[in-house]
């Protein structure tokens, strides 16, 4: 006899529609940064300023130009740079460089500094980095969510 014939095999085809999403979602991604460093930032000037006003530069606090000190702590906008974003934190009067680094006070004839900046920086770090990743996880899920 004859061997059996082998039968062809059968297969089974499911159509697949296959879009590439990665421009959409490196824009979803970049707007989620962006809102993330703006959030942080908006914080973090926030912190600044609260810290200004708890703390008397002078003993007697006669000489203190805080007003004008924390009316001119802003924030920039997001920007692109060539290795991610960026986003300051600063303000354009130079007294508060010269309490944060410390100098020669005329009136107490001394050298005095009192820093506010870097450590109102150290104390938010950890919750700066969460409100960043938790606004990104939020604005990615709406992202999937929407698209989905």
């Amino acid at each position: 006899g004859a061997a059996p014939r082998a039968r062809p095999p059968v297969y089974l085809t499911v159509p697949v529609r296959v879009s590439d999403r990665t421009p959409e979602m490196l824009a979803a991604m970049n707007q989620a940064v962006r809102a993330g460093l703006d959030a942080t930032a908006t914080e973090l000037r926030d912190a600044i300023k609260r810290k200004h006003y708890s703390v008397n530069y002078y003993r007697g606090g006669a000489f203190r130009s805080t007003v004008q000190i924390v009316q001119s702590i802003t924030k920039t906008m997001p920007q692109p740079t060539p290795t991610g974003w960026s986003v300051q934190v600063g303000t354009k009067h130079m007294i508060a460089l010269y309490w944060e680094l410390g100098h020669r006070n005329k009136f107490l004839r001394r050298h005095v500094r009192v820093a506010l900046w870097k450590p109102t920086l150290i104390e938010q770090k950890a919750y700066l980095n969460s409100l960043f990743g938790r606004t990104v996880v939020r604005l990615m899920q709406h992202f999937t969510r929407a698209r989905a």
